[in-house]
């Protein structure tokens, strides 16, 4: 339900796991949802998809002053496990947040597809 409200489709264990990156300067210019829209969403999402581990979410932040790193922080708890938040300082910082996720999705193929039965990579 919260996947179709969100312009997506049914969720299917069988598609393995979705990942959604959020890269933010923090600085709300001209959303058309509320942040207490988004924190809603993501607590919904956690309700009702984080047992399943099928959606993984990455906010990074740039240069976070305290009041935005606090709502990313916020958004970050509403999702639960499914969504981890790391605050950055520069291009390096992005480029390493980027590396991480290429990791854990590798990971996660590998150990889907030697679990399937067809092997590795």
């Amino acid at each position: 339900q919260v996947m179709k409200q969100l312009g997506g489709t049914d969720v299917d264990s069988e598609i393995g796991q979705c990942w959604l990156v959020l890269l933010t300067d923090g600085d709300d210019t001209c959303s058309r949802s509320s942040f207490e829209d988004a924190r809603q969403i993501l607590h919904k999402m956690n309700q009702e998809l984080g047992s399943l581990n099928l959606l993984k979410i990455k906010i990074i932040g740039v240069k976070l002053d305290a009041d935005a790193e606090k709502k990313m922080r916020m958004l970050a708890h509403a999702g639960g496990a499914s969504v981890d938040y790391h605050n950055v300082q520069d291009e390096q910082g992005i480029c390493t947040s980027f590396d991480e996720i290429a990791i854990l999705i590798q990971r996660r193929t590998i150990t889907t597809a030697g679990g399937r039965g067809g092997g590795g990579l």
